[in-house]
């Protein structure tokens, strides 16, 4: 059974479970495409390192034979030098040398394959010009290539099975062609190797699913913590936002207005404020209803939304039909231009209105304010004022701006006591 699912390109954790609950009945544990990129980016350079460990081991040993073989095998010298020192070591040294070239990780071990292969084949070939008397170092070579290749060179399961095939093959080939073998030794010979092999790729094999078995857990684990993360961060969100019209609400808004005003109180900066209330509106919601004054909400927050900076300006609903802008680091007078193209955008809307006594559009009153942080003045002043520029727009005939001044002296306390000053804004609609 293989692990070749098709799920979703965005559902790893999907992919994931599925793979788990298959896990250790894979006769190939291999993972699917969502999960493969990650794994092998977290254990590709760990297995190149030992598939270079395994060549260089393999070089080194061959290196370390070829005097033993000499000596062992003396009426076999022609052969050591062709098949030997001319055939197996420089390839040996060439696949060494390519495992350090930015191939892909199945690139390589493929190589590491088809080397050990040739390997094999050069050392049967050298053994059976021998004569095949050296039956001994024959079976332990081969082992020794099956064990150096499967084992330390990690290689995944599909390389080791074709490798592990290929040198039992190349073994038995070799062993039923050399005459001096009886059919028992043949026999005991090719057992011992099949062992050996099964054994080998068995290791392989539960070695490569316990590995993969763990990296998917630690996965699993990783997925749902960021998934939970997610998740806390949207009901974050969802508290911090105004159902209706997805814009603030009031408790993210005095978050807001604290952390600018703490920046600004370090940096010697402004916080600009813009209070906002829709005009003659409970005359509108017990004219068209409820839901028309929902649908009246949406529509000027739409509005304010689009006239403000995305990341430096914020929009809040702050109450049943008020709205706040908040503007750091804006002077009042530019305070007061956005104000007014505020109010300007909801005109331009042109949503009717006749629920007032006559006929009429919906419109906005806006107070605007703008202080400095470190002018004595607090967050509860630079909001009086803004409330009280806002009163002024109301008490002198609706669908204008009124900006509030600071003035010079610092303010005490938190509320505006009179003293801010509002004026018409000079571009407002009467």
């Amino acid at each position: 059974m293989t692990d070749d699912f098709t799920p979703k390109q965005d559902d790893r954790a999907d992919a994931l479970a599925r793979w788990l609950s298959h896990a250790g009945r894979q006769f190939d544990p291999r993972f699917p495409r969502e999960i493969k990129g990650e794994w092998e980016a977290q254990n590709g350079p760990s297995r190149i390192r030992a598939l270079r460990l395994s060549a260089l081991t393999g070089c080194v040993t061959g290196g370390l034979m070829a005097p033993l073989l000499w000596r062992m095998m003396p009426d076999a010298h022609a052969a050591i030098r062709f098949w030997w020192l001319g055939a197996a070591l420089p390839a040996a040294a060439a696949s060494y040398a390519l495992l350090w070239a930015r191939l892909e990780l199945a690139v390589q071990e493929w190589q590491v394959v088809a080397c050990a292969i040739g390997v094999a084949l050069c050392f049967t070939a050298m053994v059976a010009s021998g004569g095949g008397g050296q039956a001994g170092l024959y079976s332990a070579g081969i082992m020794l290539l099956i064990m150096l290749d499967t084992v330390a060179g990690r290689l995944r399961f599909r390389p080791a099975a074709v490798l592990v095939g290929g040198l039992v093959a190349v073994f038995a080939g070799g062993i039923l062609a050399m005459p001096r073998f009886d059919s028992a030794a043949k026999l005991a010979q090719i057992a011992v190797l099949a062992i050996s092999a099964f054994c080998a790729l068995f290791g392989n094999w539960r070695f490569e699913t316990e590995l993969r078995r763990g990296f998917a857990l630690a996965l699993r684990e990783r997925l749902a913590r960021e998934t939970l993360a997610r998740q806390n961060l949207a009901l974050g969100e969802l508290a911090g936002r105004d159902p209706l019209t997805s814009l603030a609400n009031r408790r993210t808004y005095d978050h807001w207005l604290a952390t600018h005003w703490e920046f600004a109180a370090r940096t010697c900066g402004r916080v600009g404020l813009v209070l906002i209330d829709i005009d003659y509106f409970k005359a509108y919601n017990d004219y068209y209803g409820h839901a028309a004054g929902d649908a009246c909400l949406q529509v000027v927050a739409r509005c304010l939304r689009d006239q403000c900076r995305g990341t430096t300006d914020h929009v809040a609903r702050i109450g049943g039909e008020e709205f706040a802008v908040l503007l750091p680091g804006l002077t009042l007078e530019v305070v007061g231009d956005v104000a007014e193209r505020l109010r300007s955008a909801v005109a331009i809307a042109d949503v009717p209105h006749l629920g007032a006594g006559k006929p009429r559009r919906i419109t906005l009153s806006c107070g605007a304010a703008s202080f400095h942080a470190a002018s004595g003045a607090s967050q509860r002043t630079l909001f009086a004022a803004a409330d009280a520029a806002l009163y002024q727009a109301k008490q002198t005939g609706r669908n204008r701006v009124c900006l509030a001044e600071q003035p010079a002296a610092p303010l005490e306390g938190g509320g505006a006591d009179g003293q801010e000053h509002a004026v018409a804004h000079p571009s407002a609609g009467s």
